[in-house]
């Protein structure tokens, strides 16, 4: 199975077809290259096929939430200059009416209408040719400094988490992941580019028993849940609320964790990474810190510098700025020139082309005597 979701399930075949469906329509509608689809759909199956359809194009997806006030999700329309809305039976209605009430030349496309005819099976996508340096899709702050900011994250970001994590935690094709998270954050892109990239099922936990700890688990067992992501502080209640699961590892990513008690039957993960450097750029199995403020080691092909005020490298054990460098790092903000000169700047200690944009994260960090990084604080106390 590629996807499911309560009691709708979808195999790569089927999800290959749908794919290829909303990306024909897509291009009907006028979508070319690296225009930019909006994705308006409800908590559902859909989080992974819609993103699939405008992926197969070539196009790149804006995840908006369904929960959001009408005033953001304009903001976020207007910033894209999307040029398409991804919507669903549920939630057409009112971005039209978003549409209509703001004047914008925004087309719709419904893809309930596709699973209401014959759903048939393709071994293929029918991709156009990207280079992995496109962008894939933009990813919006929270915004609780200001502004929320377009984060334009990159095909090769998505490709190089998703191999390290296939490979550093071993999700395979026998394996499930749970989708808990909303499709506005970043964690829950990267685990639908996963999924695909190992070839894995996507387990779309639904809303109303998120955050009831025992019926989620049970949703798990029920669907043979292996792989999963919870907020830190959802995760904690998790942790303490279950002991029988059908999980074998538990990624845990927002906040910090401190000290928890390692669970018996799974392995507990701890990740770290600004949405700049997409999802979690370092990760440690909390079996394995020397301390609570340990957030572990570098994903593949990414640098990391702690740098002082001036810039310069600092002694290993001293605090300073952490700057990342490597594949993960995001091509800027969209339509932020100035915020995008400030955080993200040519890389002074390598001239390589891989790692020439160096990406300063704000937070405070230093190098830990098991050479892991260590998270201080941050330098604007957020």
């Amino acid at each position: 199975l590629l996807v499911s979701y309560n009691d709708v399930s979808y195999s790569y075949g089927e999800g290959a077809f749908i794919a290829n469906e909303i990306s024909g329509k897509l291009g009907d509608l006028g979508v070319s290259k690296q225009d930019y689809v909006s994705l308006f759909v409800n908590r559902s199956e859909w989080y992974l096929l819609a993103s699939m359809g405008v992926l197969t194009c070539g196009a790149i997806y804006v995840p908006i939430e369904t929960t959001y006030p009408d005033d953001r999700i304009t903001l976020m329309l207007k910033d894209t200059q999307s040029c398409v809305v991804i919507v669903d039976d549920d939630s057409e209605k009112r971005m039209k009416e978003i549409i209509a009430d703001n004047n914008l030349d925004i087309n719709t496309l419904n893809v309930s209408c596709i699973l209401d005819g014959d759903v048939g099976s393709s071994n293929h996508l029918d991709t156009v040719e990207v280079d992995e340096n496109v962008i894939a899709c933009v990813l919006y702050t929270s915004g609780t400094t200001g502004t929320p900011k377009g984060v334009k994250v990159t095909r090769k970001s998505l490709l190089n988490v998703s191999a390290f994590y296939t490979d550093k935690y071993n999700l395979t094709d026998n394996d499930v992941y749970a989708l808990f998270s909303a499709i506005g954050f970043d964690v829950s892109n990267f685990i639908i580019s996963v999924v695909l990239y190992a070839g894995s099922c996507l387990c779309v936990i639904p809303e109303d028993i998120r955050f009831n700890m025992v019926e989620m688990n049970n949703y798990f067992i029920e669907h043979g849940v292996t792989h999963a992501f919870i907020t830190t502080q959802v995760g904690k209640l998790f942790m303490q609320s279950i002991e029988d699961t059908s999980l074998d590892v538990l990624l845990v990513a927002g906040e910090k964790l401190g000290k928890v008690e390692n669970p018996k039957n799974y392995e507990l993960i701890d990740g770290f990474g600004p949405t700049e450097a997409f999802a979690f750029m370092s990760s440690i199995p909390n079996s394995d810190k020397i301390t609570e403020s340990s957030v572990g080691y570098l994903n593949y092909n990414t640098k990391a510098y702690i740098l002082d005020n001036e810039k310069r490298r600092v002694p290993v054990g001293a605090v300073g700025e952490l700057c990342l460098v490597g594949n993960q790092i995001a091509d800027g903000y969209l339509n932020r020139e100035e915020e995008t000169k400030k955080a993200f700047i040519t890389n002074p200690f390598d001239n390589d082309n891989d790692y020439n944009v160096l990406y300063r994260t704000g937070d405070m960090v230093r190098v830990l005597p098991d050479g892991s990084l260590g998270i201080v604080g941050r330098q604007d106390s957020q």
